[in-house]
């Protein structure tokens, strides 16, 4: 299995944060959506080997995964707060699961 280089996490670290703040997410929503997009991409996949290795190789790939991932988090960030302005309450909600975030690539 591929495992890249510490410093490679970091250069994809800044990179997203950066993405993220030209996508319009304040400081601290621009850290946390790369930092959980860096924790996922170590989880390992369950997604077949070749596929995997295609993605580690393929810097175009992981950055339209990580434009996926922004786009999720983002859409996600703003259905929770008109819901907090709407008083409801964010349990229920299909669009704050796991599996939504997850769906980026």
């Amino acid at each position: 299995m591929f495992q890249p280089h510490p410093i490679e996490y970091v250069s994809l670290y800044m990179s997203m944060h950066r993405l993220a703040q030209r996508f319009g997410l304040p400081k601290e929503d621009a850290e946390d959506c790369a930092m959980e997009f860096i924790l996922r991409s170590l989880k390992p996949s369950t997604a077949p080997a070749a596929e995997q290795s295609s993605l580690a190789a393929s810097p175009a790939l992981l950055r339209r995964c990580a434009i996926n991932y922004l786009l999720n988090f983002r859409r996600a960030r703003r259905r929770r707060q008109q819901r907090g302005q709407r008083g409801e309450t964010a349990e229920r909600s299909p669009f704050l699961s796991e599996e939504s975030l997850t769906d980026a690539c």
